[in-house]
């Protein structure tokens, strides 16, 4: 259980989320790591998410994405819904809409724009949390 727990704090960068985030995060997240192939050996061995380029792990990121609705099925982001969530831990509607332009550019794969955007909000929004 408590690699499971390191896992979703590595795949939302350590973010400063309560218990209750953490829990629903934890129901949405595992059967995604479980149809991914994520393993605990796996979670173990990961130092820096953001630099880790394997695919399962950017695919079980984008399938917790989907779940959430910040992705769509065909893998493209639902920028609304993401903007909606960034809205919720900064200032101003301006603020949220420049950290979406900037956080959520298209990657080669829909699993590496997913990585990438949960990393450049985590470091935009210091209490982002995935979910309410």
């Amino acid at each position: 259980m408590k690699l499971l727990l390191v896992f979703a704090t590595v795949l939302v960068a350590a973010l400063a989320i309560t218990d209750e985030q953490r829990e629903k995060f934890e129901k949405i997240h595992k059967p995604c790591r479980e149809a991914n192939g994520v393993t605990d050996e796996l979670i173990a061995t990961i130092k820096d998410f953001a630099n880790s380029g394997d695919v399962r792990l950017e695919n079980t990121s984008l399938c917790a994405f989907k779940k959430l609705g910040f992705a769509y099925e065909n893998g493209d982001l639902n920028t609304e819904a993401l903007k909606k969530r960034v809205r919720a831990g900064v200032s101003s509607d301006e603020e949220a809409e420049k950290i979406i332009a900037k956080c959520t550019v298209k990657k080669e794969t829909p699993g590496k724009t997913v990585k990438n955007t949960i990393n450049c909000i985590a470091n935009n929004v210091p209490n982002w949390s995935p979910v309410e």
